[in-house]
């Protein structure tokens, strides 16, 4: 599978090395298979065109989190911690501006951002919100089954993503290679207006 990045000096053929001869644009996305959840129960939220374009509004993800979506985003990003000069992978696309952000912070230290999701669709939205020459890179890819070089990113974090059978099996592979990395999952404790951002 050949992994399509963004606005970075290369792309990655998945299990292989960076190779900073490939050029993002000359790279083509073969994306994984949609999940059965995503096709069967969260098909209108994520995955149809028209689900993306509706629901990618800072202004609508806030009113579904009871007005808390800019307190989790920075509760989120503060977990992480200033210095994001290291490599840090992001699992999953998140609707909002959480990743321009984070991509901010990122371009401060002098770091590099990946961010990985299933559907293509999620990380086309993602890269159209993103300034040019941003040092971010996505790639088509199923946070379950992680295929990256080991030992590849100092920092993992998932944002408002993943159900929790989904979660769970992420983390894990999110942790494989390295039990004591950096890991930021944040997210909204069942129906309430309580939230977490958790690092471990």
């Amino acid at each position: 599978m050949k992994l399509a990045f963004h606005g970075h000096r290369s792309a990655i053929a998945a299990g292989h090395t960076l190779d900073p001869r490939m050029n993002a644009r000359s790279v083509v996305r073969r994306a994984p298979p949609i999940p059965d959840y995503l096709a069967k129960h969260y098909w209108w939220a994520y995955v149809h065109p028209l689900a993306v374009q509706f629901w990618d509004r800072v202004p609508l993800v806030n009113l579904i989190l009871y007005g808390n979506y800019s307190r989790l985003r920075d509760q989120a990003l503060e977990a992480l911690g200033a210095d994001l000069s290291g490599r840090t992978l992001q699992m999953t696309c998140c609707y909002g501006n959480f990743t321009p952000k984070l991509a901010e912070g990122v371009a401060r230290s002098g770091g590099r951002l990946d961010v990985i999701d299933v559907l293509p669709i999620q990380l086309e939205a993602l890269e159209r919100k993103l300034p040019q020459g941003a040092p971010v890179r996505t790639a088509a890819m199923d946070a379950t089954r992680l295929e990256l070089p080991n030992q590849s990113y100092d920092k993992v974090l998932i944002f408002l993503a993943c159900p929790s059978h989904a979660g769970g099996a992420a983390r894990g592979e999110a942790r494989r290679d390295d039990p004591t990395r950096r890991f930021c999952q944040a997210r909204p404790l069942a129906s309430l207006p309580v939230f977490l951002a958790s690092v471990s």
